[in-house]
């Protein structure tokens, strides 16, 4: 809308628009996106995940994974520290908020 000079959005978002004078100042890492957590007393945890991370040898696999996103193409399994990068750009603006 041009009432600021600077924001933040999604790259999907910068694409469809970067002939309307959008102009990248800087990247953020990658996110990764859609999460799937369970609670600690969920008893069939290690089961459901070997589902998710198999479900590309699933028969509907893609037709599942793509009605979460068109773009996404498998489950990967991920550890705590992989979300350091979101959680210092969280500090990051939650310092300049104050």
């Amino acid at each position: 809308s041009g009432a600021f000079d600077a924001g933040a959005i999604k790259e999907g978002v910068f694409e469809k628009n970067a002939t309307e004078g959008i102009k990248v100042l800087a990247w953020t890492p990658p996110i990764t996106e859609h999460i799937f957590v369970t609670t600690q007393n969920f008893t069939e945890h290690e089961k459901l995940q070997t589902i998710f991370l198999n479900i590309n040898n699933h028969p509907q696999g893609k037709a599942i994974l793509t009605s979460i996103k068109k773009s996404i193409t498998g489950l990967a399994k991920v550890k705590n520290e992989d979300y350091d990068g979101l959680r210092n750009i969280l500090q990051t603006v939650e310092k300049l908020d104050h």
